[in-house]
């Protein structure tokens, strides 16, 4: 049996609301909760999941990891994967320069610092 990837055990996952979601990032209180609830919102956008499915420490590269049974199959999941992750680090790079705020040292690992870094705010390590 192969085992399942981030996106398939989100998918099994309890839906959140959007406001516990949020509350459960556990970000400074100067965060705008309505910003941070946009930045979750990309992955909605780019992932089959609910955005409720999220959790703070799921790890973006697990967004990342997809099974294929051919390699052909692998060629289109490996380009979809990689359009993906360039559309995030795309919004998150034109998000930081409408901000002001400079490059990340680092990119974010988590979904909490993707959400940090859409704010603006420095991740905890940079």
């Amino acid at each position: 049996m192969t085992p399942k990837t981030l996106v398939e055990r989100i998918s099994e996952r309890e839906i959140l609301t959007l406001g516990v979601l949020v509350s459960s990032l556990e970000l400074p209180a100067d965060a705008d909760a309505d910003e941070a609830a946009s930045a979750l919102l990309v992955f909605e956008e780019n992932y089959p999941i609910k955005v409720g499915q999220l959790r703070p420490h799921d790890p973006l590269a697990g967004f990342l990891d997809h099974r294929a049974r051919s390699p052909i199959t692998w060629l289109f999941e490996q380009a979809r994967t990689e359009d993906r992750a360039s559309e995030l680090n795309d919004r998150l790079s034109k998000r930081s320069r409408l901000l002001g705020v400079p490059a990340l040292r680092r990119p974010p690992e988590t979904v909490r610092e993707f959400v940090l870094a859409w704010l603006g705010m420095r991740l905890e390590s940079d």
